[in-house]
């Protein structure tokens, strides 16, 4: 799986600008420069569809709901009342980023539902969270019924470990290329913005007065401590350049049991339409069965 021109998400331009000026606002305007901070970190960025992915979300039927407010768009693939697959992109992400991952698993006989997360996409909204990705997952299974496999990317894996924390029963769970440390996620946002320790401890402190919860305790590194899976699939690349193989390592150490497939060259969003890695994921959900539903 060595491919050439590793792809990133990247720093889109309003973070780059951001950068140039943050570290003088924080030596001047401290307070201001913060809350600027803040706001931005739940702002992800638009990005268009490319033509590649226009075909299966033509193929989709549509549904929306209102997430807080927000109006989300819902994409279903397949037949409704085969075994559910959901997907869930990460963070400045869309739905049918897992085009080719879709099209194979209703090849397979599977029903696959996805969202554009509040904010990103068709849906509707400026900034987002882990919470409101969470209530877009729950809405699946109200309508849907028990979900046998759950694929993430990125920060969309982070918000199933959350799903299943909060009490959603979804046994087989992919994540690829999910962000795990809390620390890291911390010191990642203080580089893209090139803030000072400072700001990410005040950070810490925000998130924890703002939601009553610590932003370690949604980590997927300590989630996993608290929840059971029947089988964890971590899919990463040793050159991704957003979230370092190093995550899904930790991940491998807190649930020995995870299968693996670590790849070289195909970066962090490339991974996601790599036919080798569809195949791998559909052989590990073929191969699994769910835990029987609870009388």
């Amino acid at each position: 799986m060595n491919k050439n021109n590793t792809q990133s998400i990247g720093n889109p331009l309003p973070l780059r600008i951001l950068r140039r000026v943050y570290p003088f606002m924080e030596r001047t305007m401290p307070g201001i420069a913060f809350k600027m901070a803040f706001h931005l970190f739940f702002i992800p960025i638009r990005y268009k569809a490319p033509e590649r992915e226009l075909p299966v979300l033509r193929q989709a039927t549509l549904f929306a709901t209102k997430i807080r407010g927000k109006r989300t768009q819902f994409y279903s693939w397949g037949e409704p009342g085969k075994p559910l697959a959901i997907v869930v992109h990460g963070w400045m992400g869309r739905a049918g980023q897992f085009y080719k991952l879709i099209e194979a698993m209703v090849a397979r006989g599977y029903h696959v539902v996805g969202f554009d997360g509040p904010a990103h996409g068709a849906s509707a909204g400026r900034k987002t969270n882990i919470l409101e990705f969470t209530e877009a997952i729950n809405f699946i299974a109200e309508k849907y019924g028990a979900i046998q496999c759950a694929i993430g990317h990125s920060f969309g894996g982070i918000t199933i470990l959350n799903a299943i924390d909060r009490g959603l029963a979804i046994d087989n769970v992919v994540l690829i290329a999910t962000p795990t440390i809390a620390g890291d996620i911390i010191k990642q946002f203080e580089e893209k913005i090139n803030a000072s320790p400072e700001t990410g401890k005040r950070f810490l402190k925000e998130i924890l007065v703002k939601y009553n919860i610590a932003f370690e305790y949604m980590s997927a590194s300590e989630i996993i401590k608290r929840i059971k899976l029947n089988c964890l699939l971590l899919v990463h690349d040793e050159n991704d350049k957003d979230v370092p193989i190093s995550h899904s390592a930790i991940m491998k150490e807190r649930m020995p049991a995870a299968k693996t497939i670590f790849t070289k060259g195909l970066g962090h969003t490339r991974i996601l339409r790599n036919d080798e890695v569809i195949e791998k994921i559909l052989q590990m959900v073929k191969t699994t069965t769910p835990r029987p539903a609870a009388n």
